[in-house]
């Protein structure tokens, strides 16, 4: 076999191994992401979930506060004889003076729960029939059996148990509780003598609306065509768009892509499974997951259809991009690789072994430097999880570019804990440690996410407000000093109290981040000359 043709198999062999390794590695990095996207799904999941235990939680405390009214129990005991003796049904006028009477009773707590909790319902239903007493939403429809209809109620008033879910009535599909009203002369010592049940119930769309804010992420209810008809009377719900004459409704969402969606038939296929997909729309990209929703069933009873489903979304378009830039310098970096190996292979025939292992050195010391490099570009403090040094001189630098190019104003903290040394030498690193995440903590809690912290040295800090002239900075400062000077770490050697000085200062055009830092600090240590535990303002 020729020499050419050695180095022509070799070279196929070698651009076949770096061709496999590259495609590895990107199948690697997208098998990461969607690891982390499979994990935050299950994240996002978790929270509507509690979400919904704590709503139904929420539910059946309020009936049960209106089922202990002894008053309402007289007047439901008094209607429910006065149906009774009228014929049972609708009953006859004076089931109709006690209906108005209990009417009126709830009125103020109606209008309360309505307002400040977005309560849909208060109902009150006669047993053992499940006869429509009063609805609050709306008093002139009663008289009608619901036992053919809510499950949720039959069961309650079968064994007394109170009980919440979602379920579908014609006046709103969300989370109903139902408990058991007892007439009020049931003796304590003996079984109580349930005369009806109370059902309170909430829609979804302000709880969403609190998710997605608590969250940072798009929450949205569908429900089946075929769930609602003839149950949901669709024209009361606030939002309803049909993806197509049998598909979905919507019932509620937290913000506006998902109707968007809705209404171009966007989303993508679904069936009844949980589902973790992306969508491309806008110029970003979307991670859309998708889980069923169920109406109320016994756990004794198979398992039924689901009736919608819940839809939760997230802007992953950052994520996707990295992903994108990262298996680009995989594969550049792969390309690099093959022709210096390339050009290696083809020298080990020319030169002798010293020159192959000067080679090999200098490729090992290149690939030291970029390892040492990638370990530079850490961007986080691991102790505290705020910005390290280096990260926050960038977005510094950043803001001063701002300033320039934009004229956008911007005000910097500087920020160190008094007597931190005195922490560690009398109560331990490890409490002193935990001064330092406390301190954390109260920054993320009252600064706003456009901030930026980040952790200067080992007691020093450094904050960037954007859009924030000094008297504004001052403000804020003066509550963060304020939180930290009222709080207590504790520790195993006792509670521990720290106090801060802040130095604050607003950027100029002509300020470089050393002029900038420089200047803050010089108040920083002004303020602790002055006694420490303040605040001192420096003029540009």
């Amino acid at each position: 076999m020729s020499y050419r043709t050695v180095v022509f198999l070799a070279s196929v062999l070698l651009l076949g191994s770096f061709a496999a390794i590259a495609r590895l590695v990107d199948t690697l990095a997208e098998q990461r992401l969607s690891a982390d996207l499979d994990r935050e799904a299950v994240r996002l999941k978790t929270a509507f979930g509690v979400m919904r235990v704590e709503l139904e939680h929420g539910m059946i405390s309020i009936a049960d506060l209106l089922a202990s009214d002894t008053e309402i129990r007289g007047l439901v005991a008094d209607g429910a004889a006065a149906v009774r003796a009228e014929g049972g049904g609708r009953g006859g006028a004076e089931a109709e003076r006690i209906r108005r009477a209990l009417a009126h009773r709830l009125a103020p707590q109606w209008k309360t729960m309505r307002e400040e909790i977005g309560l849909q319902q208060i109902h009150f239903h006669l047993a053992p029939e499940a006869v429509s007493f009063l609805r609050m939403s709306a008093p002139g429809a009663f008289g009608d059996s619901l036992r053919d209809k809510r499950r949720l109620i039959v069961d309650v008033q079968r064994d007394g148990r109170r009980r919440a879910g979602f379920e579908i009535g014609p006046s709103f599909a969300g989370i109903r509780s139902v408990v058991p009203v007892v007439a009020p002369e049931s003796d304590p010592g003996r079984a109580s003598a349930m005369i009806g049940t109370l059902e309170v119930g909430a829609s979804f769309p302000e709880h969403l609306r609190r998710l997605s804010v608590q969250v940072g992420v798009g929450y949205g209810v569908l429900l089946k065509h075929e769930a609602i008809s003839g149950l949901l009377s669709v024209n009361r719900q606030s939002a309803r768009i049909p993806a197509e004459d049998d598909g979905d409704y919507l019932l509620a969402a937290s913000r506006d892509e998902l109707k968007t969606w809705l209404s171009r038939s966007l989303l993508p296929a679904y069936n009844d499974a949980d589902q973790n997909t992306r969508l491309d729309w806008n110029g970003r990209i979307y991670q859309v997951v998708r889980f069923p929703l169920h109406r109320y069933q016994r756990c004794t009873d198979p398992p039924s259809p689901p009736v919608g489903s819940i839809v939760i979304w997230s802007d992953i378009s950052d994520q996707v991009e990295a992903l994108a830039h990262s298996l680009a310098r995989v594969n550049r970096f792969a390309l690099i690789g093959y022709l210096g190996v390339q050009l290696l292979l083809l020298g080990l025939v020319r030169f002798s072994r010293r020159e192959w292992q000067r080679q090999l050195d200098a490729q090992t010391a290149e690939l030291r430097c970029k390892e040492a490099r990638l370990m530079e570009l850490a961007t986080t403090d691991p102790l505290t999880g705020l910005l390290n040094r280096r990260r926050f001189f960038e977005r510094l630098t950043d803001q001063l570019a701002r300033l320039d190019r934009l004229g956008e104003r911007c005000s910097l903290l500087m920020i160190d804990l008094d007597h931190f040394k005195r922490v560690n030498d009398s109560y331990g690193h490890a409490a002193g440690d935990a001064v330092l995440q406390r301190f954390a903590d109260h920054c993320r809690q009252l600064l706003r996410q456009t901030d930026s912290v980040g952790r200067i040295g080992g007691e020093e800090f450094a904050v960037l407000l954007p859009g924030e002239d000094l008297g504004h900075a001052r403000s804020v400062a003066e509550r963060l000093r304020a939180l930290v000077a009222d709080d207590a770490v504790e520790t195993e050697r006792g509670a521990v109290r720290v106090t801060i000085s802040l130095g604050v200062t607003e950027l100029a055009s002509t300020d470089g981040p050393d002029t900038a830092l420089g200047r803050a600090d010089e108040a920083l240590y002004a303020a602790k000359e002055g006694g420490r535990n303040r605040v001192i303002l420096s003029e540009p």
